[in-house]
């Protein structure tokens, strides 16, 4: 990574910096492993923290999407393509063209390189789905939610959101 190379190479000084022996102990490549490990958690609460806020999303919506993201996460801190269209397939049914759409929304947002992305990534596809209306999803659930504000169920969650389709009984599939 072309923005990590000065910072890794900086981190290698200093550790060394006190032997300029050019050659690592032990307990130094210890440290050397440890100042990696922290500049690479850093790097990924620095990209959740930019993701939060380029979305817009509050402080709940985020915690209620990382349970969505968890709940499809494969284990690696990723989520799928499938995953996604498993997700919003209980939200709207999902036909041909939307899948497509779903698959080019998806790789833009992750680079087109993989198939699966992180959680700000996700953040990020989510805000994305909801801006573009994608499938309906936002007509959908803002009806469930003035469905559940008259009854005292207040917003739907981006959690409920995950189920809403299982609700919704059968709907017709509008392809695009």
């Amino acid at each position: 990574d072309a923005e990590m190379r000065p910072l890794l190479l900086e981190v290698v000084r200093n550790v060394d910096e006190h032997r300029k022996t050019e050659r690592l102990e032990f307990k130094d490549f210890l440290r050397l492993m440890q100042h990696l490990r922290d500049l690479k958690d850093q790097t990924k609460v620095n990209k959740e923290m930019s993701a939060v806020k380029n979305c817009g999303f509050s402080v709940q919506e985020v915690q209620e999407f990382r349970q969505l993201f968890l709940e499809g996460d494969n284990g690696y801190g990723e989520f799928s393509l499938e995953e996604a269209q498993r997700i919003l397939g209980k939200v709207t049914p999902l036909g041909a063209g939307y899948l497509k759409e779903l698959a080019q929304i998806f790789g833009d947002v992750s680079g087109g390189e993989v198939d699966v992305v992180d959680f700000p990534d996700f953040l990020l596809l989510m805000k994305r789905l909801i801006d573009v209306n994608f499938a309906r999803i936002r007509d959908i659930t803002s009806a469930l939610s003035h469905e559940n504000s008259a009854v005292g169920g207040g917003a739907v969650s981006a959690t409920t959101t995950g189920m809403a389709y299982d609700g919704l009984g059968s709907t017709t599939s509008l392809d695009l």
